[in-house]
């Protein structure tokens, strides 16, 4: 990154230990893309990517030291039983790495045996769904949706009312009937007007409150339709963990977390105290890694994954499958952990600051993430197919059959009026 990550001397409090730059830093990691990931090859060689070991190896390149990388066999990020803690926390603590990196949670119990850095980034908890069932797809019915049955119902009583009242209010010419009133009443309910015009004062003012009438109900219509076709409408199917629990939904996690720790306490919320109940019978939701996680959304039946939005929006990038859903759960910052008292902790803090300032992490995290999901963002233009459109072509194909069938028994019923006058006349004759 050049000449504008250089920075002024180290200050005395923050000045890097002589063995600083002669033995390798051992850093643990897991597998927690894209913050961190690993491969190992076939030689035994280990390549690590994702953007903390990027974070670091800029950290590396300007303090001139080496990492040795540390795999975390139980690849967990540390949670504390009996005294002991496991994962990255646990490799910490018994001094077997210096640094953790990981998107790890300050919780106090884990300020009590490891140090933290400055925040790295910014994350959330929320239940990522498939958007099956979760998505409030358009389809026929949302033609007539936009209107209550009961306003359908007094749309088809007044029509009636006023086609068949009126032919006797206006008394109109005798040759125009109650029919021809239906007919003009259905194209003023369609906005296309009608040649029958009442010529007396009364029969204008009820045709005037008729048409203004549908004019109201043609605007509520179209804008109601209007919004529905060109919105998608997301729905969350429910509004916290308990709720989604009572609703018959699964909802998954990954082991080894300070969230799963948090869930046990007697003080937690009644929704976590739910999932935790879950997890108990269902240890299966119990997964140790997200790809197992969102392999569960996608093969079992009403299941959701619990995890950091940050994380599972990387690895489902692209993707408009999914949908979070309820709301946001352990809003925090997220950090890189180190041993306790480290002697070059405050070194890499400052510096983690410093390549903030220089926009590093900023580069790193559009390297990662780039921008965001727009298909997790809420509501996108929805594009009409065929079969959303169908009805709509059902209805003229319908309108052109009844028609053809009203010809034909036009013709039928002539041709048998002809026949039945060529006989009679015959039999006349005769």
């Amino acid at each position: 990154f050049g000449d504008k990550f250089r920075s002024p001397p180290l200050r005395d409090n923050v000045e890097a230990p002589t063995n600083f730059r002669k033995n390798p830093v051992r850093v643990a990691i897991i597998h927690s893309a894209p913050y961190v990931d690993y491969i190992k090859h076939a030689n035994g060689t280990l390549e690590v990517m994702g953007y903390l070991p990027d974070l670091l190896r800029v950290l590396e390149h300007e303090l001139n030291f080496t990492i040795d990388w540390i795999v975390v066999p139980d690849n967990s990020y540390g949670i504390e039983d009996n005294g002991t803690w496991n994962g990255l926390i646990g490799q910490l603590v018994e001094k077997k790495a210096d640094i953790a990196v990981s998107p790890l949670s300050y919780t106090i119990g884990r300020s009590q045996v490891v140090d933290f850095s400055p925040p790295i980034d910014f994350s959330t908890l929320r239940v990522l769904l498939r958007k099956d069932g979760t998505n409030a797809a358009m389809d026929w019915y949302t033609y007539v949706s936009g209107f209550h049955w009961s306003v359908w119902l007094s749309i088809i009583g007044l029509w009636l009312l006023m086609g068949i009242a009126l032919a006797y209010i206006a008394r109109p010419a005798t040759h125009i009937t109650a029919y021809n009133f239906l007919f003009a009443f259905i194209g003023a309910l369609a906005q296309q007007g009608s040649e029958i015009e009442p010529t007396c004062l009364r029969g204008r003012i009820a045709f005037l409150s008729y048409w203004f009438g549908s004019l109201l109900l043609y605007s509520y219509y179209t804008a109601d339709l209007t919004s529905q076709l060109s919105v998608v409408k997301l729905q969350d199917p429910f509004i916290n963990l308990k709720d989604a629990i009572d609703k018959g939904y699964s909802i998954s996690t990954v082991r080894g977390t300070s969230y799963i720790s948090d869930i046990q306490q007697p003080g937690a919320q009644e929704s976590l105290k739910s999932l935790w109940k879950q997890l108990q019978t269902k240890p299966n939701l119990l997964v140790s890694s997200m790809e197992e996680g969102l392999h569960l959304v996608n093969t079992e039946q009403k299941t959701g994954f619990w995890m950091d939005t940050n994380s599972v929006d990387y690895l489902i990038k692209g993707s408009c499958e999914y949908v979070w859903a309820g709301p946001d759960y352990f809003s925090e910052y997220v950090n890189i952990a180190y041993q306790k008292k480290l002697s070059f902790a405050n070194v890499i803090s400052l510096y983690l600051n410093r390549a903030s300032d220089a926009g590093i992490k900023e580069k790193l995290l559009n390297k990662y993430w780039g921008g965001p999901n727009a298909c997790l963002g809420g509501s996108t233009f929805h594009e009409l197919g065929i079969t959303k459109t169908g009805s709509a072509f059902a209805f003229f194909i319908t309108s052109l059959i009844a028609s053809l069938l009203c010809l034909a028994a036009e013709i039928l019923y002539s041709r048998y009026q002809t026949t039945d006058r060529r006989r009679r006349t015959q039999a006349w004759k005769r």
